[in-house]
């Protein structure tokens, strides 16, 4: 289940970019070769349990979920940086309107909840 997430973010987040779409096209014709497979075996009665194509699979789902992973932290590492740079540095990112200078002055520390004064 978690190579077909992954599979799915990959896809989603780098599907213009090479490296992920070399093992999707392993994937896919993977997968087209085990149907083809599985047709022929269905014809002359010798069905396997796990045709020739399941490790392919199984190395193309894994390298794109390991890819997912790098590619959601390649895509969210600017995001970070500036949240955490901004709160080492005394202030709140600027996209964040309950981070304005006004609430600031309310608070004793940058992230309280309780709106308790300074």
């Amino acid at each position: 289940m978690l190579a077909l997430v992954g599979l799915g973010v990959a896809v989603a987040i780098g599907l213009r970019q090479v490296v992920v779409i070399a093992p999707l096209a392993c994937f896919g014709s993977a997968w087209l070769i085990r149907i083809w497979l599985a047709g022929h075996m269905e014809a002359d009665q010798q069905v396997q349990l796990f045709p020739r194509t399941m490790m392919q699979i199984q190395v193309t789902l894994t390298a794109l979920a390991v890819l997912a992973c790098v590619l959601a932290v390649r895509k969210l590492a600017p995001h970070v940086t500036a949240t955490v740079g901004a709160a080492q540095r005394g202030r709140r990112p600027a996209r964040c309107p309950a981070w304005s200078p006004a609430s600031r002055a309310r608070t004793s520390f940058p992230w309280s909840l309780s709106g308790a004064t300074a």
